[in-house]
C-alpha cells in the first residue's frame, strides 16, 4: 500500500498536508518508500536508507539517517534543530555500543547514533532541516561514503 494513502487514516490537518507534502518531495526527488509494516517506511536511495517514517494516531515520526559531519554542512538554527532531536536509540546507549554510532554531529561532542535524529509532528523549519539531513546523506551516498546497514523498524524509542 502506498504511503499516501495511509497517512489520512492517521494524520490530520496541517500535519496530513506537511507528511503529504514530504512524501511528495522525496517521490520528486527520486527516493522510493518502502513499506516495512502497516505503519512504518523505509525511504530508500540507490539501495540505501535515507529516512525511516512511522505513522501513529495523530504523530508523524520522520527518523533521518546521519553520519559523523564536519561542522559546516548546516547553519547554525539548523544544527540546534538536529541537536535537539537526537534521542538516544536505548538507555544505556553511549553510541560506541550501537551499530554505526557516530561520536559528534555537525561538530558537536558527545554520543549518538546513525538513528538517533527523530522528529516528532516536524513543524516547517524541522521539516526543512529534515529535507537538508537527506541531501547531505545522498550526497554521501552518490560520493560512495555511506554505509549501508539494516534497517529497524521502530516505534517510540
Amino acid at each position: 500500500m502506498k504511503i499516501e494513502d495511509v497517512i489520512p487514516e492517521y494524520l490530520s490537518d496541517d500535519t496530513q498536508k506537511s507528511a503529504l507534502n514530504f512524501i511528495a518531495y522525496l517521490r520528486q526527488n527520486k527516493m522510493s518508500p518502502q513499506q516495512r509494516s502497516a505503519c512504518s517506511w523505509k525511504i530508500v536511495y540507490k539501495t540505501f536508507i535515507v529516512c525511516a517514517i512511522v505513522l501513529q494516531p495523530n504523530e508523524l515520526h520522520v527518523q533521518p539517517y546521519i553520519g559523523e559531519y564536519e561542522g559546516d554542512l548546516l547553519s547554525s538554527e539548523l544544527k540546534e534543530i538536529v541537536w535537539a532531536n537526537v534521542k538516544p536509540c536505548r538507555p544505556d546507549c553511549t553510541g560506541g555500543n550501537c551499530r554505526l554510532s557516530v561520536s559528534k554531529i555537525f561538530g558537536k561532542k558527545g554520543s549518538a547514533c546513525e538513528t538517533a535524529v527523530r522528529f516528532v509532528n516536524p513543524n516547517m523549519e524541522e521539516m526543512e532541516c529534515i529535507k537538508n539531513l537527506i541531501e547531505i546523506r545522498k550526497n554521501e551516498i552518490f560520493e560512495g561514503k555511506a554505509k549501508k546497514h539494516i534497517y529497524i523498524a521502530t516505534r517510540n524509542r
